[in-house]
C-alpha cells in the first residue's frame, strides 16, 4: 500500500523503510571500523613512515571510499522503497460481482448456541467475506420485521464494515423475520446491475419467518438473482437472553421459555429456487469457500463494474539506481591501486554488486517484496507452484484448491481458469470443469483458446452431451486444424453419434414388430374368447330375444284384451237393454191369462230365433259349450239329413 510521506513525493513499498535502517547501521560500522584501524595504524607504524608506507592509501581517500560505500548503501535501500514523483491519468477497467449480504437482526439472533451469539458470529463471518473478495461490489441490508438498505452497493470496503458495526436487533423496532421483505429490497437494490452478475447472500436462523418467502425467490429468480443462503443456529435450538432484564431469557405471553431454532428447511428450499446453494455456518471458512469461491466466483458471470481515470504515480527508483552504480565505480576506483587486488576480482565484485542492486530493486518493483530476493515467492507464486507440483503428483484436488488461491490473487488470469478447469477435469467434476473451460477459451491466446476447446468438449462428451462435444472439437480444429487429439476425438464422437441414430432407428423398428406382434396376441386371444364362450351366453341372448318376443306378445295380447274388454262392454249393454224388454215383456204376460201365455209360448217356441237373438244366445255361452253345441247341431242335422241352411253364422 502506497503511502504520501510530503505532497506530491509517495513511497511505493514502504515495508522496505528497514533497509534505510541497515544503511545507518552500515554508517555506524564504518566509522566504528576507521576509528579502529586509525588507532591500529599508530601502533604499528611511527608517524614519520606514514607517507612512505601508506602513500597509496592517504587518509582522504579512505574516507571517500568509505562514504561512497555507504551512500551505495543508502541509494539502493531509497530505491528499494520505490519513491515515486510525478503521475498520469489512466482509464482503469473493473470486473467483478454485485453481492448483497442480507443479515438477521431479530432477536432470536441473540441466542447463545453460537458464541458468543448468533449475530456477533454473523458480523465476523462477514468480516471473513470481505477479506476474501477483491474487484466485487457489495451491499448490506439489514431486515427483521422490515428490511432496510444498510449499505448501497459499493467499492469502498472500509465504508461497508462501518456501517456492518452499527448493526444491532435495536436497528430494527419491528419484531420478524420478513426474509420475503429483504428479498424485494434486494432486487430493487440490484436494479442498476448486469442480470447475470447478481448474488444474493443471506444470512438468518429462518425462524419466525412471515410473506411468501418462496414467490420472493421466484421474484428474484426472474430477475437473475441468485441466493445463497447461510444458517446460524442449532436445529435443537437455545434460549433467547433477554436484552433488557440481563441474566434472564424472553419468556412467551404464556410465561414459557422462547426457545429458537435453526429452520434449514425454508433456507435450503430458497436457494434450491434461485439455483443458489445452502450452508450452515463453520468455525472455519469451508462455508465461504463453498458460497463465494466454489459458486459465485466460479458461477456467475463477471460484468464492467467501474471505469474510471487514476492517477498513476511514475516510479522513480531508477534515479537512485544510477547513483548508486556511479557511486560502485568511484568506489572501486579509489580501492584500486595499490591494495593488490588482481584486476579480474575487482571486476567481478564490481559486476556481482551491480547485478545485485539490479535484481534487488527490479524484484521489488515487480513483486512488492524485498524478501523475494532471498528466492521467497510472493503468494500468488507460491500457491502456483504448489498446485504445479500436486498436478504433476496427480494429487488433482490440492491442485485445484491452490490454483483457485491463485485466482483469488489473480482474478483476470485466463491460463489460471484454465489451470483450475484442468484440475477439476481430472477430478471428475466435469460439470464444473466447464465453466472455467467456457471462460478461459475466451483467450486472444491460439494455443490457450484451442486447448480450452478441446478440454470443454471432452467434458461434454463425459457428460454425454455428444452434439457439443462435436461443435466443440470442430471448433478446435478451426483454431488449430493440426491439433490430432482433436480430430481423433472429432471421428470418434461422430462415429458414436452414427451408432446411437442406428440404435435409436433398430429400437423403433424392434418397437414396432413387437407392438404388431403385441396386436396378433391381442386379436387371437379375442377370438379363442369368442369361440369358448359358454353356451349359457347364448342361451341367455336367446332367452333375452325370446323375453323381448314374449314381451311384444304381451303387448298385442293387452291390445287384444282391451279391445275385447270394449265389446264386453258394449255387449253388457245391450243385454241390460235386453233385460229390460224382457222383464216389461213377462209383466205383459202376466196380465194376460195363462191361456194366452201359454199359447204364446208355444208359439214362441216354434218361432225361429233371429240373427242377433242367436248371437246373443252364443256370446253367453262359454267356449267349452259353444263347442259341445256346435257338434251336437252338425251330429242332429247329419243324422236328420237336413242342410246348414244358416251357414257359419247360423
Amino acid at each position: 500500500m502506497e503511502i504520501e510521506l510530503i505532497s506530491g513525493l509517495r513511497i511505493g513499498i514502504p515495508s522496505n523503510f528497514y533497509w534505510l535502517i541497515i544503511s545507518l547501521v552500515v554508517l555506524l560500522l564504518l566509522i566504528f571500523q576507521g576509528k579502529k584501524q586509525k588507532a591500529y595504524i599508530k601502533q604499528m607504524i611511527h608517524d614519520k613512515n606514514h607517507s612512505f608506507l601508506l602513500s597509496d592509501l592517504t587518509s582522504q581517500n579512505k574516507k571517500i571510499a568509505s562514504l561512497s560505500f555507504f551512500i551505495i548503501i543508502l541509494v539502493a535501500s531509497i530505491s528499494l522503497l520505490q519513491p515515486k514523483w510525478g503521475f498520469h491519468w489512466e482509464e482503469v477497467k473493473r470486473r467483478g460481482v454485485d453481492v448483497i449480504v442480507a443479515i438477521d437482526v431479530s432477536k432470536s439472533m441473540l441466542a447463545q448456541d453460537l458464541k458468543p451469539n448468533r449475530l456477533i458470529r454473523a458480523k465476523r463471518k462477514i468480516l471473513d467475506f470481505l477479506d476474501i473478495v477483491e474487484g466485487d461490489r457489495v451491499g448490506l441490508i439489514a431486515f427483521a420485521g422490515t428490511s432496510f438498505l444498510q449499505c448501497p452497493l459499493t467499492l469502498d470496503y472500509g465504508a461497508f464494515r462501518l456501517f456492518l458495526d452499527l448493526l444491532d436487533t435495536d436497528l430494527i423496532p419491528q419484531q420478524g423475520t420478513a426474509i420475503d421483505d429483504a428479498i424485494y429490497l434486494s432486487i430493487e437494490a440490484f436494479k442498476s446491475s448486469a442480470k447475470k452478475s447478481k448474488a444474493l447472500i443471506l444470512i438468518t436462523d429462518g425462524e419466525g419467518h412471515s410473506g411468501a418467502y418462496l414467490e420472493a425467490a421466484k421474484a428474484a429468480k426472474e430477475e437473475g438473482i441468485k441466493i445463497y443462503t447461510m444458517g446460524f443456529g442449532s436445529v435443537e435450538g437455545h434460549p433467547i437472553p433477554d436484552p433488557i432484564h440481563k441474566g434472564k431469557n424472553l419468556k412467551d405471553s404464556d410465561g414459557n421459555l422462547v426457545i429458537s431454532k435453526l429452520n434449514e428447511t425454508i433456507l435450503q428450499e430458497i436457494a434450491l429456487e434461485t439455483g443458489g446453494v445452502y450452508a450452515l455456518a463453520q468455525n472455519n471458512d469451508d462455508d465461504l469457500q463453498l458460497i463465494y469461491t466454489n459458486e459465485i466466483q466460479a458461477k456467475i458471470q463477471k460484468q464492467n463494474i467501474k471505469s474510471s481515470r487514476q492517477k498513476r504515480y511514475e516510479n522513480r527508483f531508477q534515479i537512485f539506481l544510477l547513483i548508486a552504480i556511479c557511486f560502485i565505480f568511484l568506489e572501486s576506483y579509489l580501492r584500486r591501486a595499490k591494495l593488490h587486488i588482481p584486476l579480474i576480482k575487482r571486476k567481478i565484485d564490481t559486476s556481482l554488486l551491480i547485478v545485485l542492486l539490479f535484481s534487488c530493486v527490479s524484484t521489488s518493483s515487480a513483486n512488492s517484496n524485498i524478501w523475494s530476493m532471498f528466492g521467497q515467492a510472493n503468494t500468488e507464486e507460491k500457491s502456483y507452484l504448489k498446485g504445479q507440483s500436486a498436478y504433476q503428483n496427480k494429487k488433482y484436488n490440492d491442485a485445484s484448491k491452490s490454483f483457485a488461491n491463485v485466482q483469488l490473487e489473480n482474478p483476470n488470469s485466463l491460463e489460471n481458469l484454465y489451470n483450475v478447469g484442468s484440475s477439476l477435469y481430472k477430478t471428475g467434476d466435469f460439470q464444473r470443469a466447464m465453466t472455467y473451460f467456457e471462460q478461459s477459451k475466451e483467450s486472444e491466446n491460439k494455443e490457450l483458446k484451442a486447448s480450452s476447446n478441446y478440454n470443454l468438449a471432452n467434458s461434454f462428451y463425459r457428460l454425454g452431451q455428444l452434439e457439443k462435444a462435436l461443435k466443440s472439437y470442430e471448433e478446435t480444429l478451426k483454431i488449430d486444424s493440426n491439433h490430432e487429439n482433436a480430430k481423433k476425438n472429432l471421428e470418434f464422437v461422430r462415429k458414436k453419434i452414427k451408432e446411437k441414430i442406428d440404435k435409436n432407428k433398430k429400437n423403433k423398428k424392434n418397437q414396432k414388430k413387437q407392438n404388431k406382434k403385441d396386436q396378433k396376441k391381442e386379436g387371437d386371444k379375442k377370438d379363442s374368447q369368442k369361440q369358448k364362450e359358454p353356451d349359457s351366453k347364448k342361451d341367455s341372448k336367446s332367452k333375452k330375444g325370446d323375453k323381448k318376443k314374449k314381451d311384444q306378445e304381451k303387448k298385442e295380447g293387452q291390445k287384444k284384451s282391451d279391445k275385447k274388454d270394449k265389446k264386453k262392454s258394449e255387449k253388457q249393454k245391450e243385454e241390460e237393454e235386453e233385460k229390460k224388454k224382457a222383464q216389461e215383456q213377462a209383466k205383459k204376460e202376466k196380465k194376460s191369462g195363462d191361456k194366452n201365455s201359454q199359447k204364446q209360448q208355444k208359439v214362441k217356441r216354434g218361432k225361429k230365433l233371429t240373427k242377433q237373438e242367436a248371437q246373443r244366445f252364443l256370446n253367453r255361452m262359454r267356449r267349452e259349450n259353444k263347442n259341445q253345441m256346435k257338434q251336437f247341431i252338425k251330429y242332429k242335422l247329419n243324422k236328420r239329413g237336413v242342410r246348414n241352411e244358416g251357414g257359419k253364422q247360423w
